[in-house]
């Protein structure tokens, strides 16, 4: 437990039980987690709809009106993916975005829809047509490519 003063904006209570705001409270897990562990949260909360990425940013600049916060830099870098473009469907999807980005990948278009024969409906990034082989791609990404990498660019 700790204690910090808090701007009204980030204190609530619930049924007579005081607490922190869901963006102060993703603040305070950024100094406790690894960076994996807090995009796992951060991807939950935000997919839920249990916050938007804006209103944690604005939480981040009220507490770093007082003394330094641990984990700030961790936090707005995890939410650096959900800033651009259209808000993903899953955490699972915010999971590969990170590994396409982390590769040095150019960032896919979000949410492109596709209908098959059955006229079943499912959600795709466009693909690079730039890319046509793992190779291409320079030897970071050569190495790490899949086979079913290679079997979808191949």
């Amino acid at each position: 437990m700790h204690r910090v003063d808090l701007s009204t904006v980030d204190r609530l209570e619930v049924n007579g039980i005081p607490r922190t705001s869901v963006a102060r409270t993703l603040l305070d897990c950024a100094a406790v987690t690894t960076y994996e562990e807090l995009c796992g949260v951060v991807d939950t909360t935000l997919c839920v709809g249990a916050s938007h990425p804006t209103v944690v940013l604005a939480a981040i600049e009220r507490a770093q009106a007082g003394p330094g916060k641990k984990g700030v830099g961790r936090l707005r870098r995890a939410l650096e993916a959900w800033t651009p473009g259209i808000t993903p469907g899953s955490p699972a999807e915010m999971r590969l975005l990170r590994q396409i980005t982390q590769w040095g990948l150019p960032e896919p278009e979000r949410q492109i829809e596709i209908r098959d024969t059955d006229d079943r409906c499912a959600s795709c990034w466009k693909p690079c047509s730039s890319v046509r082989s793992p190779e291409s791609l320079g030897p970071r990404v050569e190495a790490r490519a899949s086979p079913v990498f290679r079997s979808v660019i191949g």
